[in-house]
């Protein structure tokens, strides 16, 4: 007779696990678990920084609001300038143009011609 195929859920047959093998599947089974934890703290502390933004979002925006209040009350206590007398902009100062070294009025000689005649 043949014997049947063991049912796919079952696990499959195992054989004695060696100590070194126990304790490895020990460390990976915690090394999990705090994984889980950390993943879980991670999680909150995300939701707290989206909390704490969003609170200071909504200060921001009232901030603004307020700021908004008070400029428009300054503006309404502040009386219009009278226009008096319009003022002239200040005279620009230009520094007066250099000539370029080549229109200066003074010949440059070369240096050997200013003392060959002298014999002193």
């Amino acid at each position: 007779m043949a014997q049947a195929a063991p049912p796919q859920d079952s696990p499959p047959p195992t054989a004695a696990m060696s100590p070194e093998q126990t304790q490895l599947l020990q460390t990976i089974a915690r090394d999990l678990a705090n994984l889980e934890r950390t993943i879980e703290q991670l999680k909150a502390n995300q939701q707290q920084m989206a909390s704490d933004n969003a609170k200071a979002i909504g200060e921001l925006k009232t901030s603004q609001e307020e700021m908004k209040r008070d400029l428009a009350k300054v503006s309404e206590q502040t009386p219009p300038k009278t226009s008096a007398r319009p003022t002239q902009p200040a005279p620009t100062l230009r520094k007066p143009e250099r000539s370029p070294p080549q229109a200066r009025s003074r010949p440059r000689y070369p240096r050997e011609w200013m003392y060959d005649d002298y014999d002193w």
